[in-house]
């Protein structure tokens, strides 16, 4: 275990760095870190290095130390602990401390997440900040009741491997697979596609489609896909012809519908034919009401008007892409399930990763505004 350990460090780096007394780190561009004995998990927004600087995701952060975090306003945040806060303040790069201090500091946003200084967060609260060369890792103390430090490295080695592979893999752009009115028997080749090129996708199904091909459902799950809410009747008429709540309601049988059949709670949805000029704005207070989310999309392929021309749907995605893609914006792309996009789909993938971009899964903890109406709520 010790050499192999050893033998992991060297391949990854060595940074001669005196843990208890140097802030910087160097020669990475992401770096774990662990609070006591406990390494962090940051859903898809990870911890960075800038400027031999370590920068973490706020809102993720404050989970673990715990803060209590609230959005002032648009680039203003506050995070408050154990009778401290501080206020971050993005545009001016300024973090006001309640003690009266202020202090100018480098604050940015990237992927729709706000990043800070780790040293800045957590010594004011309470932590000492180490840097251990081996690794590297940013390790986090308030405690003297902690593991002495090679037993810590060894037990977590395999979360640090884990790191940097993740690391190096998920930050290419991403873009999202969106496949509407499953499911159907053609999911199952969607599925086999997706799995043999090492790809996600996200699912917006109808509720009795659900309960006709249950296993399906529970397959796509299992297998790392997220599963959305598209609707019961995908009627326009009952959904946009009378109550406000009609969408809302139909949502929330969906919902429990999946959640009897996968145990997921998931709060995505996408309402039938778009969300303009339907979804006016009583009916997107009754899903905010509910804290649904709603995407529209970034493309639409047309391949329910292609079902017979997979070469048509590859032409019109890649346009779209061409189009759409604009540096490290998150792309998404509406398909259904019918046999043009099951035989168009291996060489869209293929397309998508030679532009440098992964296939990746809706995520509820970096959820970001992809409908019609620009609704921030959704």
């Amino acid at each position: 275990m010790k050499n192999a350990l050893v033998y992991f460090f060297l391949l990854v780096i060595f940074l001669v760095i005196d843990s208890q007394e140097v802030s910087a780190v160097s020669a990475v561009k992401y770096i774990p870190v662990a609070i006591n004995d406990q390494i962090i998990h940051f859903p898809d927004a990870i911890p960075v290095v800038q400027d031999q600087t370590t920068y973490v995701p706020v809102r993720f952060f404050s989970d673990f130390i715990p803060a209590t975090l609230s959005v002032i306003k648009p680039g203003v945040i506050s995070l408050k602990s154990k009778g401290k806060s501080l206020i971050l303040y993005t545009s001016q790069n300024e973090i006001h401390f309640s003690n009266g201090q202020k202090m100018k500091i480098k604050l940015f946003v990237q992927d729709g997440r706000t990043y800070a200084p780790i040293r800045s967060l957590s010594e004011y609260f309470g932590f000492q900040v180490h840097y251990l060369s081996e690794g590297p890792i940013v390790r986090l103390v308030n405690t003297e009741t902690i593991t002495e430090r090679q037993l810590f490295l060894e037990m977590n080695e395999s979360k640090i491997i884990s790191f940097y592979q993740k690391a190096n893999q998920d930050q290419r752009p991403k873009v999202y697979l969106t496949f509407d009115d499953g499911p159907n028997p053609g999911i199952k080749d969607i599925l086999d596609i997706l799995k043999n090129k090492k790809a996600k996708a996200t699912f917006f199904m109808i509720e009795p489609q659900m309960r006709s091909y249950p296993n399906d459902v529970r397959r796509l799950v299992a297998e790392g896909h997220y599963p959305a809410l598209h609707s019961v009747s995908h009627n326009k008429q009952q959904l946009y012809g009378g109550k406000p709540y009609a969408v809302a309601t139909e949502m929330l049988k969906t919902r429990k519908t999946l959640y009897d059949l996968t145990g997921v709670k998931s709060m995505l949805t996408r309402v039938p034919y778009g969300s303009k000029p339907y979804m006016v704005k009583s009916f997107r207070d009754e899903l905010a009401r509910y804290q649904f989310k709603m995407w529209d999309w970034d493309i639409d392929t047309l391949d329910w008007e292609n079902q017979s021309n997979p070469q048509q749907i590859y032409t019109n995605m890649k346009a779209g892409f061409q189009q759409e893609r604009n540096g490290n914006k998150s792309i998404v792309i509406l398909f259904h399930i019918n046999k043009g996009t099951v035989e168009a789909l291996p060489e869209i993938i293929d397309y998508i990763y030679a532009q440098g971009f992964q296939c990746a899964a809706y995520d509820p903890s970096e959820h970001f505004v992809v409908n019609f109406w620009g609704d921030a709520r959704l």
